[in-house]
């Protein structure tokens, strides 16, 4: 299995030490993350997001491979497009932890929640709503180009990641922050900030619903569903082939049937296999990596050969 290492430092509590850990996260792991961090379930299926599945899967298996992050070369002095590819690692990171953590079963981005609930998003506030059976909590998530990032500048964070928590129906914020990203990624994650607020399940019910259909749209786009030989729970459809190797998206049969509450969903765990992984969402990515060689000289091989769809067909006249 293709693994990057990461250091966890996490702070369960305002009056807890830091805790260290080290650990790592599967490639399938982090680009699934990565493509669905602070989601927006108003998106509507299209080719676009088809090539985010892909884009990251062929951006992020070369840092997997070295074992480190990196940028391609042509644009690492670019510093927009190195602070885009921080913040992407930052919010996988942040989306991660926040299911391995605290239990989320969901990320959206913040303005959609904000719409959703008729406030306005001027001024500042976190970057995710999460959505979990114990409560729905906000995160500032961060992806930083540095190699230390200090206790003050992690208040910074927090108190950009707590400044809504007095005015919804939330029970915590987290401040997320990923740094050291191209030697030996670091995380901080600290501090919830609780607050004693019901959540509205009637809003989470909106949300969760236009997410399943986002999924459940852009399965009915790709025309190679099958299916999922390894888990009976899921449907697989080609998102685009490597070579002769495909990668596809899982998608629990209950999404499909449009079941979006939560009785099936106690029943999903995070499942990281060799070739697949499945989220605490019901949506998971398959790759054999059995079939790939590991050669320097085989990686502009890895070039994705996008399968006709409709999307393609539709966007492309």
């Amino acid at each position: 299995m293709m693994k990057m290492k990461y250091t966890l430092i996490h702070k369960p509590n305002q009056k807890s030490k830091p805790l260290e850990t080290n650990g790592s996260v599967s490639l399938l792991a982090f680009v699934k993350h990565a493509s669905c961090a602070g989601f927006n379930p108003r998106t509507k299926p299209s080719f676009r997001t088809t090539l985010r599945f892909l884009e990251n899967f062929h951006t992020f298996f070369y840092s997997f491979v070295d074992k480190k992050f990196s940028i391609i070369p042509s644009l690492a002095f670019d510093p927009t497009e190195k602070g885009q590819f921080s913040n992407r690692i930052g919010r996988a990171f942040a989306d991660y932890f926040a299911k391995k953590l605290y239990g989320a079963r969901f990320t959206y981005c913040y303005e959609c929640y904000a719409k959703n609930i008729g406030i306005s998003t001027k001024g500042v506030h976190p970057d995710f709503y999460c959505d979990s059976p114990n409560g729905s909590f906000v995160i500032e998530s961060k992806g930083k180009d540095c190699k230390t990032f200090s206790d003050n500048e992690m208040q910074k964070v927090k108190q950009q990641a707590s400044s809504v928590l007095n005015k919804h129906n939330l029970k915590f914020s987290i401040a997320s922050v990923t740094y050291n990203i191209y030697d030996s990624p670091i995380i901080k994650y600290y501090d919830p900030k609780f607050e004693p607020n019901d959540t509205d399940e009637t809003l989470n019910l909106k949300l969760r619903t236009s997410y399943f259909e986002f999924f459940k749209g852009l399965m009915g786009h790709l025309r190679t569903q099958s299916p999922f030989k390894l888990n009976d729970e899921y449907i697989a459809a080609t998102l685009g082939v490597y070579g002769d190797i495909e990668f596809k998206l899982l998608v629990n049969k209950n999404i499909l049937t449009e079941n979006h509450k939560y009785s099936w969903l106690e029943k999903v765990d995070t499942i990281d296999e060799e070739n697949y992984y499945i989220d605490r969402d019901g949506i998971g990515l398959y790759f054999d990596f059995s079939k790939i060689k590991l050669d320097p000289l085989q990686y502009p091989c890895l070039c994705p050969m996008l399968l006709q769809s409709d999307f393609y067909e539709s966007e492309n006249g």
